[in-house]
């Protein structure tokens, strides 16, 4: 989820953790140059742990 964080009067450090408790966990930043971009990209927590175990759940596909 990308969210813009330009226009929070509460400051971008208040929405990240606004968002965060809400269950999402932060990816990255994206700015670009004459405010062209000011997001923060989250993910949801539960896709965020399915991301992390991939590699253990490919194992778990793979047929031999």
């Amino acid at each position: 989820m990308s969210v813009e964080f330009l226009h929070v009067k509460e400051g971008k450090n208040a929405l990240r953790k606004f968002v965060e408790q809400q269950g999402y966990v932060f990816h990255s930043e994206v700015i670009h140059t004459n405010n062209l971009a000011n997001d923060f990209i989250f993910v949801k927590s539960s896709v965020a742990a399915d991301i992390n175990s991939y590699p253990a759940n490919m194992e778990n596909m793979v047929s031999s």
